[in-house]
């Protein structure tokens, strides 16, 4: 990358972590991949925790085509405990450890407790003498929670586009201060593409967990909140099943890179995990329901999802030969 932006990285010390903060138009997730892809042109591994990682290590297998191999990356956990054990086994001899969903995350837990998680982890993996990067946006959080979390960060950096480049400034830095902005233009580094098919994988992703999470919650409301909820989650299974038909028109003309064969058996594993044990678990409701119609489905669907665990059985046994 030439111009300004490649001395970014270079004021960034083992250890420091760092808050990229940007409205939803500013390109704060694109910028964060640039600060990554330096990390990797220098030669350091980075990891990146996410519920959409696959549609970021799709990026650095397309721009970051020879270092993509030292770029770690898992989903996610919904747990503040398993975040941080997350955050200890990926980021472990790594440059930069990389989250995108503390928004996702303040909309499940107190505040508070996901500051105080992020406080504990910027600490342990400081320890390390590990970067720990977040990208948020500051109006999708309260401005008194927003200060809070600025203050647990050594460098606080807010990003915009403007036009056909991209600016950054400090608010705070180990060796820079004051407000103003810095700019690169975007041709001196390759701009992220989105296809269609990237736009619904991501929609069908957020869909089905806003029908999890009124799953999750349902019991919690009155009769008319449980009906808004129930009709609520019908319609994100509406909105999952529109923008399925769009990606299945679109399949053929995404042009991802392919996957590496250990990440693909990667994928069946966690896939294969996530059939047992919805298996098991329709069974063990088909066992306690008290309902008989309740139960021959609960039955039929742990039969259904025996089929699927065979599936990717075969799919894995054809890779792995």
């Amino acid at each position: 990358m030439a111009g300004e932006f490649e001395e970014i990285f270079l004021k960034v010390g083992a250890g420091n972590s760092i808050l990229v903060e940007g409205n939803a138009e500013s390109g704060k997730e694109f910028f964060c991949r640039l600060l990554l892809r330096q990390a990797l042109d220098a030669g350091f591994p980075v990891a990146i925790l996410s519920f959409h990682p696959e549609s970021h290590i799709a990026w650095f297998r397309e721009f970051a085509a020879k270092n993509a191999a030292l770029v770690r990356h898992a989903e996610a956990p919904e747990n503040l405990t398993e975040l941080g054990i997350a955050l200890k086994e990926q980021g472990k001899g790594c440059r930069l450890v990389y989250i995108d969903f503390f928004e996702i995350l303040s909309a499940k837990f107190d505040t508070d407790d996901i500051l105080d998680a992020i406080a504990f982890n910027v600490k342990k993996l400081k320890a390390g003498k590990i970067s720990f990067l977040q990208a948020v946006n500051p109006e999708a959080v309260d401005a008194k929670q927003m200060s809070k979390l600025r203050e647990l960060f050594d460098i606080d950096m807010e990003v915009r586009r403007k036009d056909s480049s991209m600016e950054y400034r400090y608010r705070r830095h180990p060796t820079e201060f004051g407000q103003g902005w810095h700019g690169f233009s975007l041709s001196e580094v390759v701009v992220e593409s989105k296809t269609l098919a990237d736009f619904c994988r991501t929609a069908m992703e957020y869909e089905l967990r806003v029908v999890g999470h009124y799953g999750r919650n349902f019991s919690k409301f009155d009769d008319e909140g449980k009906r808004e909820l129930f009709r609520l989650s019908q319609a994100s299974m509406g909105h999952f099943k529109e923008v399925e038909s769009l990606l299945q028109m679109e399949v053929e003309a995404a042009k991802l890179p392919p996957a590496s064969k250990e990440e693909l058996l990667k994928i069946l594993e966690e896939g294969l995990l996530e059939e047992r044990v919805m298996k098991e678990r329709y069974n063990e409701y088909a066992d306690e329901s008290g309902d008989e119609k309740a139960k021959a489905v609960f039955s039929r669907l742990s039969s259904e999802e025996a089929d699927h665990e065979r599936t990717v059985e075969r799919l894995r046994e054809k890779l792995s030969k």
